[in-house]
C-alpha cells in the first residue's frame, strides 16, 4: 500500500504460486462506495529456475558437494523468445527420463543431460497449458462467468510465448465495485480458463491494485 489517503490507495501483492493474500491490521475503513482495478500483473520463468535450485538444495546429500556455475546456482535456465525454447546449463547431470519430471514441460526429451554442456530444448516450452487467465479478487463483485456471478477483477488471453515472462498491463483499467466497507484482507487468485489455479510451479506472482472512491 503506497498511500495514506483511504480514498485512493495502491496495493502491491506478491507471493509464491497462484494465490496471494494481504491482511490489513488494523483494517482499512472505507467511507462510501469504492471500486478496484488491476494495474499490472507479472510472473517469470526465472522464478521456476529459483524453485528448481531450491528443491535441489533441499534434497542434496550433505556428502555431495555441488560446485555452482554462479553463486549458488546449479541449474541455469534461459528462455529464447524467438524459438520459444529453453537453454539449460547445469553443474550436475540432469535426468529427465522419469515420466514425472518437468523435462517435457521445459521442452526436453526424456533423457540424461550432461553437466556443463549448453542444452537447448528439442521442443517448444510448455510450462503453462493455459489459453486465458482470470484474476479473481474476493472483495469485488459485478462480473459474470457463464451466466453466474463471479469475483473476476480482470481477464486476459495469452499473447506471450509459453513459459516466458508475463507482464500484463491493462490498456484500459476497468474498475469493479468493492463489496465491503471494512477492508481487513484481500485474496487474489490467478485461475485458468477452466477455473483451476494456474500452474505457476513456485514462480513469483506480483499484482498492483488500485482502490479508489467510486466516481
Amino acid at each position: 500500500m503506497d498511500s495514506d489517503n483511504a480514498d485512493d490507495l495502491t496495493f502491491v501483492l506478491s507471493g509464491k504460486g497462484a494465490q496471494v493474500e494481504c491482511i490489513f491490521n488494523p483494517p482499512i475503513y472505507l467511507n462510501g462506495q469504492h471500486e478496484m482495478c488491476m494495474k499490472n500483473y507479472t510472473y517469470d520463468i526465472h522464478d521456476l529456475e529459483k524453485y528448481i535450485n531450491k528443491q535441489i538444495r533441499k534434497n542434496e546429500d550433505d556428502q555431495d558437494v555441488v560446485v555452482s556455475l554462479k553463486g549458488n546456482v546449479v541449474v541455469s535456465l534461459k528462455g529464447n523468445s524467438n524459438t520459444m525454447k529453453v537453454e539449460m546449463l547445469t553443474t550436475m547431470d540432469v535426468d529427465f527420463s522419469d515420466e514425472s519430471s518437468i523435462g517435457s514441460l521445459l521442452g526436453f526429451l526424456r533423457t540424461i543431460h550432461l553437466k556443463e554442456v549448453l542444452h537447448i530444448s528439442e521442443n517448444i516450452v510448455d510450462i503453462n497449458r493455459i489459453s486465458a487467465i482470470d484474476i479473481m479478487c474476493d472483495v469485488v463483485y459485478g462480473s459474470y462467468k457463464n451466466g453466474e456471478p463471479s469475483h473476476i477483477l480482470y481477464h486476459f488471453y495469452r499473447n506471450f510465448p509459453p513459459g516466458f515472462k508475463i507482464i500484463e498491463v491493462p490498456d484500459e483499467k476497468i474498475y469493479m465495485p468493492v463489496n465491503t466497507n471494512v477492508l481487513s484482507r484481500i485474496i487474489i487468485k490467478a485461475v485458468d480458463q477452466a477455473g483451476r489455479l494456474s500452474e505457476l510451479r513456485g514462480e513469483e506472482l506480483t499484482l498492483y491494485l488500485r482502490l479508489r472512491r467510486k466516481v
